[in-house]
């Protein structure tokens, strides 16, 4: 037990540490002991109790990602928490494979004997795995009884898989920029497309410089060798995934503020990148502190329903680029023509340009290339499930990662209670205490 402080409130932290089986499958236990892997793992979660909260009902916060750890209280800590605090105890759960929770990295890789292990273990960081890890924190930390959840983007995913699983360990959801696309990868993927291309043309409109800083590094790059602080090079195609922080508020902010300095210095006749330029975009574009998020990523969207039982994901960003936008083409001219900038689109190339993925290139391939995936959401059992379980959700009709179109059609299916927000993904980040203030509202929490 911990006091700490979170603005001008104290409050009092509470740590647990729950063993939990790495595969929750019986029927799959088996074949992962085989590869040398271990039986359990530990989750941790932070309980945050507010003054006099002790009695306070449980409220689960579901992070986004996926592969990101449960946010910090403290200086750092979300805007949202003092709302949540008020009514809750706040449990801040770390993701198995994330702060905490037995972390899954590049040293935990290197322990394991060949990439069908490693494969098999990032696939056991699924949504169906955290929610069975998310009973057997509730059975210690809620005594059983029903809690509430907030999940923020793949957090919404997760309280999906919840509800498909575990309904009667929820008493209500709240869910923010996470309300996914109850269909294949391949649909999801040509709408997030459509949308980056979208919110590209937007801010290069609202900010021509930011467009011609693009066009310009991306024609240097074709003709000029640069590489990132950590010896990586810097191809004209990896550059292009710095558009997934236009996806948010902060990354947009943070492209801009690279795009007001002058990226080139010129001297004794040559060209090239200034070393603060290339720091700057190493920071946009290396995984290092978050290589689960590009590992896992195609990983959430693949047997999402039964229908869609036993189909491999196959890298649909990268498959689809033949099909989408003709200003996403890999032989797109920066020079000449439309030039757009991927989002949340994790692709191979990745895998083999950034140092920090390299050690998960293998076991990424295995897993794109995987059918037999557990499904994620029961579509039956979710048909109308916010009568007995209440959902209130904030959707964003500019959503570049989670298409605003499919997650009305999911909550409509679900029967949620759905406010609509200009705000970008980060809503909850950004703007948290007003976000949460009006799902409580709509909820009867005042």
């Amino acid at each position: 037990m911990n006091p700490a402080t979170l603005g001008t409130m104290s409050y009092t932290v509470h740590e647990h540490r729950v063993t939990v089986p790495l595969d929750h499958h019986a029927h799959t236990r088996t074949a992962a002991k085989a590869l040398g892997l271990p039986e359990t793992i530990t989750v941790f979660a932070r309980e945050i109790v507010p003054p006099g909260g002790e009695n306070l009902p449980c409220l689960l916060y579901l992070q986004g990602g996926p592969g990101c750890p449960a946010p910090r209280p403290g200086t750092a800590a979300p805007a949202w928490l003092d709302v949540a605090l008020r009514h809750y105890r706040v449990i801040l759960l770390d993701q198995r494979g994330t702060g905490c929770s037995t972390p899954v990295d590049t040293s935990t890789l290197s322990l394991l004997p060949d990439e069908t292990a490693r494969a098999r273990l990032l696939s056991l960081l699924r949504a169906d795995q955290i929610v069975a890890d998310a009973e057997a924190v509730r059975a210690v930390v809620s005594h059983g009884r029903p809690w509430a959840s907030l999940g923020q983007s793949f957090g919404g995913f997760i309280t999906l898989a919840y509800l498909s699983r575990h309904p009667e360990g929820l008493e209500r959801c709240f869910i923010t920029g996470g309300l996914p696309g109850l269909t294949d990868i391949d649909t999801i993927y040509r709408e997030t497309y459509r949308l980056t291309a979208t919110r590209c043309r937007t801010v290069y409109r609202e900010n021509p410089r930011f467009s011609a800083w693009v066009r310009e590094i991306a024609a240097h790059l074709a003709r000029e060798e640069e590489r990132l602080p950590d010896g990586s090079l810097l191809t004209p195609q990896r550059f292009r995934h710095i558009g997934i922080g236009l996806g948010t508020t902060s990354g947009t902010a943070q492209l801009l503020e690279c795009a007001a300095e002058e990226p080139f210095i010129e001297f004794a006749g040559g060209k090239k990148l200034t070393q603060r330029c290339l720091a700057e975009l190493w920071k946009q574009l290396s995984y290092a502190e978050t290589p689960l998020y590009a590992a896992l990523h195609e990983t959430i969207y693949a047997a999402a329903t039964p229908d869609l039982a036993g189909k491999a994901t196959a890298w649909a960003a990268y498959r689809l680029l033949s099909e989408v936008d003709e200003g996403f083409a890999c032989e797109a001219d920066p020079s000449d023509g439309e030039y757009l900038l991927y989002g949340e689109h994790m692709m191979p190339t990745l895998f083999l340009d950034d140092p920090a993925l390299q050690p998960f290139a293998g076991a990424a391939q295995q897993l794109a290339e995987r059918a037999d995936w557990p499904v994620l959401y029961d579509v039956a059992a979710l048909a109308d499930i916010g009568a007995d379980v209440p959902i209130h959700a904030c959707a964003y009709e500019e959503d570049m990662f989670v298409p605003f179109a499919l997650s009305r059609e999911t909550a409509n299916h679900l029967g949620a209670d759905v406010t609509i927000s200009k705000l970008l993904h980060d809503g909850l980040r950004q703007a948290g205490s007003g976000v949460l203030e009006g799902l409580f509202a709509r909820a009867g929490i005042e």
